[in-house]
């Protein structure tokens, strides 16, 4: 079923005198039964005469130079880049030349695997050159071509195959396999950003922890330190790409840990959460509330959380498991923020800079001991002082 939204695009192209088609991932994905979020379409008419059939449509040009804009029809984002030929890869990446083609075979055969190939319209119906349904039926990841030839072009299909193996728990086809191995090397030519997106895509798939296991060698290009290996219980962990990633490194050293976050190019925020869990994990687990409250409130309840996940994996964790719970049912403080009292009241006291944060660090630490109560009255007594209005 194509939604009303890319039906309209497609008939617009036809109207036209354009070939369009519906291709790749979301044909790939309809096959398989799996949702649909993103459409591609391909057609023979280029960026300008797209621009002139969809002149009454919000249009981006996110790839014009390689034939490609981006169309907003009902909230809908849907991709439509013109047919096209590459020319030589020199950075085993991008295309030194794309070339505009009339004919769909031609683009077709640009493309990195078979499963990626079929193209389908309403009137034409499903368009399979490289026995794409045949290999999405054995549930096997196979090159179109040389598998060389594809790796050579784009280094970043080998991690695309491994993902896809993960994600749909299909088997990598043995030539394809043997020249992703052959080639891994490649991988060195590749953006950490786009290096980084593929490992975390793929550390969510559902068969990840076998990819990890069988594809070790390849992996290990972007990721020496770790040891794959030992990493053998990814699939009892969440389904969160971010605490996966912390997992194969939360054994490494924390300067290590460090150079590997950068090296990826994660976000502050990212960065801030791998260093927090990575860290706590070195730690004995807490033998008491006030133990915990501090992990609490160094870090997020949730990567508190995703550290205890990764000790149950070695230890027994429910006696701190129960500590947590009894900390959140009992709302017990363990963040300045959840003072009754704040940098305001302090000033009124007649605390000023520095040692207003001091003060009330005191007070925190005071009140997770269980040796003060958190409100203004004890607070104050505790301080020793009265406000002045």
């Amino acid at each position: 079923t194509i939604p009303n939204a890319v039906q309209a695009l497609l008939d617009l192209l036809n109207e036209n005198n354009y070939l369009a088609y519906l291709v790749g991932g979301c044909l790939r994905d309809a096959l398989l039964g799996i949702p649909l979020h993103d459409y591609d379409i391909t057609t023979d008419a280029t960026p300008m005469q797209m621009k002139e059939i969809f002149k009454n449509e919000r249009c981006f040009a996110t790839g014009e130079t390689h034939g490609t804009l981006t169309v907003l029809k009902d909230n809908l984002p849907v991709e439509i880049t013109t047919f096209r030929s590459e020319g030589n890869y020199s950075d085993h990446r991008h295309p030194d030349k794309v070339t505009f083609v009339r004919n769909l075979k031609e683009d077709l055969s640009r493309r990195d695997f078979t499963i990626n190939a079929l193209a389908y319209n309403p009137k034409e119906g499903l368009i399979d050159l490289f026995n794409g349904e045949k290999d999405l039926k054995s549930h096997l990841i196979r090159c179109i071509g040389k598998p060389e030839e594809r790796f050579e072009e784009d280094a970043l299909r080998i991690l695309r195959g491994l993902r896809f193996s993960a994600q749909l728990g299909f088997t990598i086809e043995e030539e394809t396999k043997q020249a992703m191995l052959e080639l891994k090397g490649l991988l060195n030519y590749l953006s950490m950003e786009r290096i980084r997106e593929e490992i975390l895509r793929l550390l969510v798939g559902k068969q990840a922890q076998r990819v990890i296991k069988e594809e070790k060698e390849i992996l290990k290009v972007v990721l020496p330190e770790v040891n794959f290996e030992q990493k053998t219980e990814l699939d009892k962990l969440p389904q969160e790409a971010l605490f996966r990633f912390a997992y194969l490194i939360e054994e490494l050293p924390k300067e290590t840990v460090r150079k590997i976050t950068y090296r990826f190019k994660f976000s502050n925020e990212q960065r801030d959460s791998l260093h927090d869990i990575t860290d706590l994990a070195k730690e004995p687990l807490p033998r008491n509330k006030y133990e915990l409250k501090l992990w609490l409130r160094g870090t997020s309840e949730k990567n508190v959380q995703f550290v205890f996940l990764l000790k149950g994996l070695k230890t027994n964790v429910s006696k701190v498991n129960e500590l947590y719970n009894e900390i959140m049912s009992n709302q017990e403080i363990y963040r300045l923020k959840d003072l009754t009292v704040d940098g305001k009241d302090l000033l009124k006291l007649g605390y000023e800079g520095p040692q207003i944060g001091e003060e009330l660090n005191k007070i925190l630490e005071a009140v997770m001991r269980d040796k003060l109560n958190n409100d203004k009255k004890s607070i104050y007594q505790f301080l020793g002082k009265e406000p002045s209005c």
